[in-house]
């Protein structure tokens, strides 16, 4: 503030100062005469994860899907955050992602192993967050129809054989 009172047989009032702003600024009273200043440094606190997103997530045996994760501010610099997978044979994360600089969020991709679960964490200086992961199996697709030409008579039948990707449980 511009000013502040003191109440009566008052000896010392606090000042509030809000950083708006990184840098050092010089904060200087006076009254009758008499001064005193102070330096404030103002830095940019350091990030903390708040989210990963979304909090579950559903992918197909084979496929990638990413994860996005949230940290607490945008930084000066870019920002290395820690990602771990709990089952790496079932779903697999890089070690780490960047957080370019001036932004709040980076995708992670997830990578979809074997069919079950893994938890996904992120973690940053002393904050985490995780996501659960489910892999289903993969969906069959046709590999093949056979034979790719087979003669019949008009009226005769003949039998084709399809072949899917993988077995089916059901």
């Amino acid at each position: 503030p511009a000013s502040v009172n003191f109440g009566i047989g008052q000896t010392s009032v606090p000042i509030p100062v809000t950083a708006v702003g990184t840098g050092n600024s010089q904060v200087t009273v006076s009254l009758n005469g008499g001064s005193a200043s102070s330096t404030v440094q103002v830095t940019l606190a350091a990030p903390t994860i708040t989210r990963l997103a979304p909090p579950t997530l559903t992918i197909a045996q084979g496929a990638t899907s990413p994860l996005t994760v949230t940290i607490s501010s945008a930084q000066l610099t870019d920002t290395v955050v820690s990602v771990s997978s709990s089952a790496s044979s079932i779903a697999s994360v890089p070690g780490t992602v960047t957080v370019l600089a001036g932004q709040t969020t980076a995708p992670i991709p997830v990578s979809a192993n074997t069919p079950g679960q893994a938890q996904i964490t992120t973690s940053l200086n002393g904050t985490s967050a995780s996501s659960m992961v489910t892999v289903t199996p993969a969906l069959p697709t046709v590999v093949s129809l056979l034979p790719l030409t087979n003669p019949v008579n008009l009226g005769g039948s003949v039998t084709l054989t399809v072949t899917l990707s993988a077995a089916q449980p059901a």
